[in-house]
């Protein structure tokens, strides 16, 4: 599954100024669908190939997607092209708001910030976007029964459609990216997602890393029970 930016230039630029959730979630972007899983486009591209860390979620939510699309129009409206788009895109959505902080500051205690030798990881989301890549387990919205997925019911690996895309966008993002830190955002991508692509036992994944959503009520419990892990998987990392 590998929709091409070209072919969705037209229909970006039909969309209107501020997009809603009805305007992009329609049969203009949907990929492929099987049985109640719909995947669909969205204009997320491209691979930050100098990274040093790689942080990956599950898959983009409806206000990714929505964001996404927003943000292409008006990139493509002040007379931006691809690559450079694409990455402009990435670093604006890159897991805005309480996530962020909350990824920062656990990122910071385990020392990842000190084996990059920045001041602090919020910078990987300034003046040092350079060394982060923001991707997804699966790359393009996917909606079970019209809600965003989570990862389960069905998990990955049950869906052929979800395998698939996996194997398609994932396993060669990481290929391009040799000896990055991986950060797996929840259980569903550092136990189906990257088990699927031979990527779990890999040494630079922090695995036990806490989701870092503000919904999440046991990541405090979950990060203090897997601190020293996580610092021994960043102190044996090689940046």
């Amino acid at each position: 599954m590998t929709p091409r930016f070209d072919d969705y230039v037209a229909k970006i630029w039909s969309l209107p100024d501020d997009p809603a959730d009805n305007d992009v979630v329609t049969s203009n972007f949907l990929l492929e669908k099987e049985g109640r899983i719909e995947v669909y486009y969205a204009p997320l591209h491209g691979v930050t190939t100098d990274a040093k860390v790689i942080i990956v979620g599950i898959t983009p939510g409806i206000q990714q997607m929505v964001a996404a699309f927003a943000e292409a129009r008006r990139l493509l409206h002040e007379g931006m092209k691809p690559p450079h788009l694409f990455k402009e895109i990435r670093r604006r959505m890159a897991f805005k708001g309480p996530m962020r902080t909350n990824l920062i500051n656990m990122l910071d205690k385990i020392g990842v910030a000190d084996r990059l030798e920045i001041t602090s990881t919020a910078r990987l989301f300034d003046d040092a976007s350079h060394l982060l890549h923001s991707t997804s387990a699966l790359r393009y919205p996917v909606f079970n029964r019209g809600q965003n997925y989570t990862g389960s019911n069905p998990p990955i690996h049950r869906s052929p459609l979800l395998k698939s895309l996996l194997t398609s966008t994932l396993l060669p993002e990481l290929d391009q990216v040799p000896g990055a830190l991986i950060v797996p955002l929840g259980k569903a991508v550092t136990t189906d997602a990257l088990k699927i692509i031979s990527f779990d036992k890999e040494r630079r994944v922090l695995r036990g890393f806490p989701h870092p959503s503000g919904g999440n009520g046991h990541r405090k419990a979950q990060f203090q029970r897997e601190f020293r892990n996580l610092c021994g998987i960043v102190r044996a990392w090689d940046p």
